[in-house]
Order: structure tokens, then C-alpha cells, then sequence
């Protein structure tokens, strides 16, 4: 027996790590049945907010906002080929690692 998590403010005992995966789901699943995402308005304040917009009709901005995406879309690639190297070579088979039920 392991005590993977813990249920209502009780250790959970299970057997296994599938039983507890299992067990993990339902719980999730019953707390947010019936939750409900609400959109809220937050008053932001900051010494950033006095420049922002500065740069709305510098045609320079709209070149450098062009170059920054580009570099973005190359790191974005070689980020996910690194991950995925890596990933692979900690986790070989994460594959068979257990799901919650869709």
C-alpha cells in the first residue's frame, strides 16, 4: 500500500500507481463537475502602463516586431527538437504511462 495523495483531507491507499491515477481522476473530475470559469477584470497598474503605445505609428516598431517573430518562430523550433531530444532520453517510455479516462 502507498499513500499517493490525499482524499478529502485523508491519505488515499492504493495498491498501485494505475489505482491511484485512477483515483486521482475521480477526484479532479467530482471537484470540478460543476465549476464554472467566470471572466474577471483586474485593475493593473504600473510605471509600464505611462509608455505603452509609444511606438503605435513608428513604422520602425512594426520592422522589429517582424525580426523579433522570426527569431521567435526559429527558437520555437529548435526549443521543441531539444525538448523532444531530451524528453525522449529521460522518459523512454512515457508512452505506456497511465491516462485519465476521456
Amino acid at each position: 500500500m502507498h499513500d499517493f495523495f490525499h482524499e478529502n483531507d485523508h491519505p488515499l491507499s492504493v495498491r498501485s500507481l494505475a489505482e491511484a491515477v485512477s483515483a486521482l481522476c475521480r477526484s479532479v473530475s467530482a471537484q470540478l463537475r460543476d465549476a464554472k470559469v467566470i471572466p474577471i477584470e483586474l485593475a493593473v497598474e504600473g510605471p509600464w502602463l505611462q509608455s505603452a503605445g509609444m511606438f503605435k505609428d513608428d513604422p520602425f516598431a512594426d520592422e522589429l516586431d517582424a525580426v523579433i517573430a522570426e527569431y521567435r518562430r526559429k527558437r520555437d523550433v529548435i526549443d521543441a527538437s531539444e525538448a523532444t531530444q531530451d524528453h525522449t532520453a529521460r522518459h523512454p517510455t512515457r508512452a505506456n504511462s497511465p491516462r485519465c479516462p476521456a
